[in-house]
C-alpha cells in the first residue's frame, strides 16, 4: 500500500472543517497551491501559532492565550453568572 502524497494528506486535513467534503477539500487545497501560495502560507502561520499559543480558559472553557479568559479573570466577574460551554468532538 502506497503512503499518502502531501496533496492527499492536504485534502484529507481540510476534509476536517464543518461543511467541507471531498470534493471541496479538493478544490480548497488546488486553489491554495496554484493560485494563492502566499494566502497558504499565511494560513499555515497563523493555525501553528494558534495552535501554540491559544488554550482553554480554565473557567469557562472559551479561547484564550492566558490561564483565564478576559471574562473570568476581571474582578468585576459574577462567578454565579457563568456558563458552561461542551467540547466539540475532533477529527483525526
Amino acid at each position: 500500500m502506497k503512503s499518502p502524497t502531501a496533496l492527499e494528506e492536504l485534502i484529507e486535513a481540510l476534509r476536517c472543517l464543518p461543511g467541507v467534503g471531498p470534493k471541496s477539500a479538493q478544490r480548497i487545497a488546488y486553489h491554495l497551491l496554484q493560485y494563492d501560495k502566499t494566502g497558504a502560507a499565511r494560513l499555515a502561520q497563523s493555525l501553528n501559532g494558534a495552535l501554540e499559543s491559544i488554550r482553554r480558559c480554565a473557567k469557562c472553557n472559551s479561547f484564550t492565550e492566558l490561564e483565564l479568559c478576559t471574562l473570568c479573570g476581571s474582578p468585576r466577574r459574577d462567578p454565579s453568572q457563568l456558563a458552561w460551554s461542551k467540547r466539540r468532538e475532533t477529527c483525526s
